[in-house]
């Protein structure tokens, strides 16, 4: 008996393994974008930081709250933003890679003769 897969798995299985590395080096350019905009939001919270503390000086008014708010969102949303958005969306782009392997798995197996 041939121990070796049949080549049409051996095929499905570097195509799959080519998709994956496409995945890949997009996910790591989607991963480059986040960092840029997450990048520019921390500058311009420095300056925003800068602009505070030359202005420690003059009287908090009411009028300040809603600033407040958004320079905390500022700070604490962008990354697990970003971050939950990026996974969300490689899961997405995993599930039909994922789903392919379990198949050709599958098939392997069966072409080996351990499940019938």
């Amino acid at each position: 008996m041939d121990e070796r897969p049949p080549q049409e798995l051996k095929d499905e299985l570097e195509r799959l393994e080519s998709d994956y590395e496409i995945f890949k080096i997009n996910l790591f350019k989607e991963f480059t974008k986040y960092i840029i905009v997450n990048s520019a939001i921390a500058v311009v919270l420095a300056v925003i930081l800068v602009v505070i503390a030359f202005k420690a000086e003059d009287p908090i008014t009411e009028a300040w709250e809603p600033i407040t708010v958004l320079l905390v969102f500022m700070s604490l949303g962008p990354a697990p933003l970003t971050l939950g958005v990026l996974s969300w969306d490689a899961n997405r782009q995993l599930k039909p890679m994922t789903a392919r392997a379990h198949g050709l798995e599958a098939a392997a197996a069966r072409a080996a003769g351990t499940i019938r």
